[in-house]
């Protein structure tokens, strides 16, 4: 049967190639349109799959809108007074930013591991620069990742913990101490960190979460707690968790404004699913615009598909006479015909979804494993839903004509 079905393709491999052709275009333009819409929803449960599943609900972002000469001491102030509020609550914030560590700017194996790690960013040309987060102690106790808040306290004033990421394990031991040259602030390698996810900088919820395998992870030290242009640079990655009472959290809120207004301070103080569902709605339009490009283009494709497939069915009526007179049924080349548009419709789904799956993890933008992530979950779904509906509908047509012909007018070729 395979081998029939087989030598039917080639010996139609005009008509065959331009249904596979229509096909794997269809396939293309509409699975890419599915795509992009279902990403914006993958990347939103990325970013609360950073957050505990406990605690994302009443975990809100802090800012303050109006600056001053020391918004350092601001900061501070305000993150110290949240924490005070109950023993439930806590507060933290989180810098990323690039850092050249002394005894690491002229380590020639750590250098090369950046050429690769960093190949296709812009830091591909500074191999020897760091990425760095700082991040305050009790964020820990919100984000979803091994390290806790205990691991993270300082125990030496001289040494400040540092976790590393996994890509450096074999080049950076344990216990090993890196000098930070910027501020000449002494760290001490404590641990690794594997296949940990972290909040963007940039925009935690416009952009997905990043990957710790490659970065240093440390705490603010005094001089960086004192520092406008450090502590500034948190703002708006201010966390707090107003704990589990939800009776409580609106109180906790109008004292936070209470004491900035007392101090001349303005704030914006918002849910991170507040923010969630504001990114969502403001971008609704383009994931409407996808879905209906995808609909669109399907249906499009279907109807040139039976067209194609409608006439072939006809120009074979001598063949399908041919076959009765050697002793097929009708049943027969009806279960061939079908068997045929789906091995060319499985062929051409699988070849698109391939083209797309290959240059998607070929494609080192910051949204490459959003794609991947959607391509992988959502995407195949719909690639086997939308080509179980393209072969069902584009066989109707073509069957209810061969079922229209008796066998004896197929013998004489339809006449």
């Amino acid at each position: 049967m395979i081998r029939d079905i087989l030598q039917t393709i080639k010996h139609n491999k005009i008509w065959s190639a331009i249904i596979i052709a229509l096909s794997i275009i269809s396939f293309l333009i509409s699975l890419n349109a599915f795509t992009n819409a279902v990403s914006l929803y993958t990347q939103v449960d990325m970013v609360k799959d950073t957050f505990k599943d406990s605690m994302i609900d009443n975990i809100y972002t802090l800012k303050i809108v109006n600056t001053n000469d020391n918004q350092a001491e601001t900061i501070t102030n305000i993150k110290n007074f949240v924490s005070s509020l109950d023993e439930e609550i806590y507060t933290g914030a989180f810098y990323e930013t690039g850092e050249y560590f002394n005894e690491l700017e002229s380590n020639s194996e750590y250098i090369r591991r950046n050429q690769t790690v960093y190949k296709n960013t812009y830091r591909e040309n500074s191999p020897e620069i760091s990425e760095v987060i700082y991040v305050d102690a009790q964020l820990f106790n919100m984000i979803d990742t091994n390290i806790t808040a205990s691991m993270f306290e300082i125990s030496n004033d001289e040494y400040l913990p540092v976790y590393v990421g996994y890509e450096y394990k074999n080049i950076l031991p344990l216990e090993t101490v890196l000098t930070l040259s910027r501020t000449n602030q002494k760290c001490i390698i404590k641990g690794y960190i594997q296949n940990e996810k972290w909040l963007n900088n940039d925009d935690f919820i416009s952009f997905a979460p990043i990957s710790l395998d490659n970065k240093f992870i440390i705490p603010f030290s005094e001089l960086d707690k004192k520092d406008n242009i450090t502590q500034e640079s948190t703002n708006g990655k201010i966390f707090i968790y107003l704990g589990n009472n939800e009776n409580n959290i609106n109180k906790y809120i109008q004292e936070i404004n209470t004491y900035a207004e007392e101090n001349g301070i303005k704030l914006n103080i918002t849910s991170v699913n507040e923010l969630i569902d504001d990114y969502k709605n403001a971008n609704q339009n383009i994931i409407n615009s996808n879905i209906f490009l995808a609909i669109m283009v399907s249906v499009c494709a279907i109807t040139s598909i039976i067209s194609t497939i409608s006439i072939l069915v006809l120009m074979r009526k001598k063949e399908y006479g041919i076959k009765i007179a050697f002793g097929y049924t009708k049943k027969k080349i009806i279960f061939s015909l079908i068997t045929e548009v789906i091995t060319l419709e499985f062929c051409s789904a699988l070849i698109s979804y391939l083209m797309i799956y290959l240059k998607t993890l070929n494609d080192k933008s910051i949204f490459n494993e959003v794609y991947l992530q959607t391509l992988g979950s959502s995407s195949i779904i719909y690639m086997i839903i939308i080509l179980f509906v393209v072969c069902l509908l584009i066989l109707i047509l073509p069957l209810i004509i061969i079922n229209h012909y008796e066998p004896s007018d197929l013998i004489r070729g339809g006449e």
